[in-house]
């Protein structure tokens, strides 16, 4: 069907696909920076900052020239609060103090100190390239627009400093001889951080390939696990399992999804992926067939967009669900709202044909903001699951803040659709979740993630 320019359908679409690009990269750069990695790069990052700022401190100290004595003080200072940051694991505050303090530093060196005549241009703004470079690692606790945005700033003031003349008063506080001195440690301090920074990325790449190989022969040889999420009504029944892949490699310990998802849709591994889980979901629901509590849970497999998105993947997932042969309502497929609003059309055709082979289908996230009602209501749905930023902060006594999810209970409940709450952590939230009409729940208070034997021996505890 021909869509208009100006339809809202195809800016949702485009919305939706940028989002989920935008969150896959998020998860990329938050999985790479691992918890000892991003401690040595504060601890690299102080050492550098001390062994540049501390002997030109002493040095401009001994000599009374007071301003760039100030500022590579300020570069001292900022070097111990990058080992305090280290040390009391605050990363992301490290991070920020470090990219920050050294483009601040930069900034305030390259106007009032290290300023240019005929016979010597300024150099020291050549530290922000090697800074640009590392914008992904030292800022991947932000989200991708503040990231892009920081990146255009570094680049703007490389250029202003390499054009700006001089604008301050008075004699220059450094001589010729320290400004070339300078601008050869800058150059060669540049240059060093660049080479480093280029060797880092390509080890890691190197890691990345050897990391995809693996997870491509775990998948062909069965090594990969799931792991069970329950949840249960407001009496404590069991009444719907979610399917969370693990990875439990050999050297890295178990794996959660966000540490080799991003490189699945990298290699192309994703649909090869999705099929196994789903092979190994209907494993599980035919060995439990007759069992008196998981006997007829459903168990429900996340789609990813690409199984969405691409007409061989939407036919390789229908033709994988007609081989299962399982009782109607045994599996369900669960789609992230960021899907369902870039490809509504393409999915109510694969909601749509996995219902004829009795798969039902639920929404996660919702009330991320993306979802077009309109076309809610004509998707082939059973679940709606409420996003987890709405149960965050909910509060048994505070209606008004809990107005937004009372009014997503309600439509799903209007829609005919089983409304259940995701990231349920406390007995409060429960409480409040109750208040609001809400009777089905999911989240570490209900049950944490389990593999099928523990869940097997939970569901049997608990009846």
């Amino acid at each position: 069907m021909h869509t208009a320019p100006g339809n809202p359908l195809r800016w949702r679409r485009w919305l939706g696909t940028a989002r989920l690009l935008l969150l896959a990269q998020e998860r990329r750069e938050k999985a790479v920076a691992a918890p000892e990695r991003r401690r040595r790069q504060l601890d690299l990052g102080a050492l550098g900052l001390l062994l540049a700022c501390a002997p030109w401190l002493l040095y401009f100290a001994w000599r009374g020239v007071w301003l760039p004595a100030l500022l590579c003080g300020l570069g001292v200072l900022l070097g111990l609060a990058l080992v305090l940051c280290a040390q009391r694991g605050r990363f992301r505050l490290g991070a920020l103090l470090l990219y920050g303090g050294v483009w601040a530093t930069v900034a305030a060196f390259g106007i009032w100190v290290d300023r240019p005549v005929d016979a010597l241009p300024r150099g020291v703004q050549f530290v922000l390239l090697p800074l640009y470079l590392a914008r992904p690692v030292l800022l991947a606790g932000l989200r991708p627009l503040w990231r892009a945005l920081a990146g255009l700033l570094t680049l703007a003031l490389f250029v202003l400093l390499c054009a700006l003349p001089d604008v301050g008063t008075g004699a220059p506080p450094l001589s010729h001889g320290e400004r070339l001195a300078g601008l050869g440690l800058s150059l060669v301090g540049a240059a060093l951080l660049t080479q480093n920074l280029a060797r880092a990325g390509a080890a890691q790449a190197r890691v990345r390939q050897g990391l995809a190989l693996e997870l491509a022969q775990a998948i062909a040889q069965d090594q990969l696990s799931l792991h069970l999420q329950p949840q249960c009504d407001e009496n404590g029944s069991l009444v719907g399992l979610e399917a969370l892949l693990r990875w439990p490699h050999p050297q890295r310990g178990l794996l959660r999804p966000a540490q080799f998802l991003s490189l699945a849709e990298r290699e192309g591994l994703m649909v090869p992926l999705g099929l196994w889980v789903l092979r190994q979901a209907a494993t599980l629901a035919r060995q439990w067939q007759g069992h008196p509590q998981l006997g007829t849970v459903p168990i429900a497999i996340n789609l990813s967009l690409l199984q969405v998105q691409d007409a061989t993947a939407r036919q390789r997932l229908l033709e994988q669900l007609a081989l299962l042969e399982l009782p109607p309502g045994r599996l369900r497929l669960e789609l992230a709202e960021p899907v369902f609003a870039a490809h509504p059309q393409t999915l109510e055709a694969v909601l749509e044909g996995a219902q004829a082979l009795g798969v039902c289908g639920a929404l996660e996230h919702f009330g991320a903001g993306w979802s077009a009602l309109t076309s809610l209501a004509h998707l082939p749905l059973e679940q709606l699951k409420i996003d987890r930023q709405f149960v965050q902060t909910l509060d048994p006594g505070a209606a008004q803040r809990n107005s937004i999810a009372q009014a997503v209970v309600q439509l799903g409940q209007r829609l005919g659709l089983e409304v259940v709450a995701a990231g349920v952590e406390t007995a409060a939230q429960q409480e409040a979740l109750r208040q609001l009409g809400c009777t089905r729940f999911q989240g570490h208070w209900i049950g944490l993630p389990m593999t099928p034997v523990a869940l097997q021996q939970w569901a049997e505890a608990a009846r």
